[in-house]
């Protein structure tokens, strides 16, 4: 693995790992109605997002267990679909996908 992709991995588990402490005792509900930590979470999911992009096809290969397309997706619909963001998902996204992610890539990143 490059620099450049470990960076953009480290990246991914930074901007994963924010998004957890944003919201920790935090309710979705409490999530639904505050636009500043939406803001803040999207933002987490921008940069996961664009980090996963930067990564060269030999690395996701390698993590070929990581669902890339749906982690870049997530991104491009918060940046290009900003007027229709779906903050159930949002919240789904945060508390679910990107703690799981984090753990997959420090374990990767650890061995």
């Amino acid at each position: 693995m490059n620099d450049r992709d470990r960076q953009s991995l480290l990246d991914i588990i930074n901007s994963a790992n924010l998004a957890t402490d944003y919201l920790a005792g935090t309710t979705r509900d409490e999530f639904l109605t505050d636009r500043i930590l939406q803001d803040a979470i999207v933002r987490r999911i921008e940069v996961a997002g664009e980090a996963a992009r930067r990564l060269s096809d030999a690395a996701r290969n390698e993590l070929d267990d990581i669902n890339w397309p749906k982690v870049v997706g997530m991104r491009n619909i918060m940046i290009h679909q900003y007027d229709r963001v779906n903050f159930r998902l949002v919240w789904e996204t945060a508390t679910e996908m990107l703690p799981e992610l984090a753990r997959k890539l420090e374990t990767y990143l650890e061995a």
